[in-house]
């Protein structure tokens, strides 16, 4: 699985594993493959066994060793990394889950589709009278990352920096690293975590609405508010989910289209099947492809 050619185009090693090896321990890493539906579902239910928590303190997330060394060096000139959101069980889960849905309203995002149509058009104007464009570049990841970047409270013009933040924060996950790009990666992550910290502090002295002003504030009068380390791993998850698994989510989709030319044609003769189109390419075409546990 860690061969750069299986990971571009894993089918035919997912259908092997289905078939011949459905709990499959990889020689490179140690870690335990599962890949069978009800396998799945159980194990992703059974949070007492099979933990969010994955704990690379101690040399056992995909870097091994490095990545003991990535958690100290991040330690010692940053802020810490703290389970939360999805890397927590419930009954913890439960209070950053409670928290955030303060900020995320089913009605603030009804209430910003006229905006992300605007983003969507303005976007569509810069190269339209073109005839072309690269796809990735100037569409797939721009619009979720102005949308997330605007939300949160955070410069559109900086989406590139934000790109860059993410990309190193999701490589960690991918392949193995030597040294010194663990200790590249660290200073970037450093880079974003001070960035953040001044952003955070301005918004408990002044807050102006936007997402990093309800995190600050995001807490009732029974409960402790987040910490910076919390604050700090929260933004990770919110900026590698804006500038990732969204864009790819977007890119796989144009992708469908392009490559089965008649689904393109019925959507255009009737848009009320987009939103079973989305949820059909996000299945066929998953942002994520696989979610880490810890027995």
């Amino acid at each position: 699985l860690m061969n750069p050619i299986t990971q571009s185009d894993p089918f035919e090693f997912y259908a092997a594993l289905h078939e011949d090896c459905p709990v499959y321990q990889m020689p490179e890493t140690g870690f335990y493959l599962v890949s069978r539906y009800d396998d799945l579902r159980q194990v992703l239910r059974d949070t007492d066994t099979f933990s969010n928590d994955v704990n690379v303190k101690h040399g056992k997330g995909l870097q091994g060793e490095l990545g003991v060394l990535y958690e100290d060096i991040i330690a010692q000139r940053g802020w810490a990394h703290v389970q939360t959101l999805q890397r927590t069980d419930p009954p913890v889960h439960s209070r950053y889950r409670k928290l955030l849905d303060r900020v995320f309203t089913v009605k603030r995002v009804r209430e910003m589709a006229p905006y992300v149509d605007e983003v969507t058009h303005e976007l569509i104007d810069g190269w339209i009278n073109e005839g072309q464009c690269e796809f990735n570049a100037q569409f797939a990841m721009p619009l979720p990352g102005i949308i997330i970047a605007e939300q949160l409270g955070l410069d559109r013009k900086d989406i590139k920096t934000f790109k860059r933040w993410s990309d190193a924060l999701i490589s960690l996950a991918i392949r193995r690293m030597t040294e010194q790009e663990i200790r590249e990666t660290a200073e970037i992550e450093l880079e974003m975590q001070h960035f953040l910290f001044n952003v955070f502090e301005e918004r408990r002295r002044n807050p102006t609405g936007d997402l990093i002003s309800a995190l600050v504030h995001a807490h009732g009068d029974d409960e402790e508010p987040l910490s910076m380390h919390e604050l700090q791993n929260v933004m990770h998850q919110l900026i590698s989910g804006g500038f990732e698994t969204t864009p790819s989510a977007i890119a796989h989709g144009m992708w469908l289209l392009l490559r089965y030319p008649q689904t393109m044609q019925r959507l255009r003769d009737d848009p009320s099947l987009i939103a079973r189109f989305c949820e059909e390419a996000l299945r066929f075409e998953s942002p994520v492809q696989g979610l880490a546990r810890m027995t």
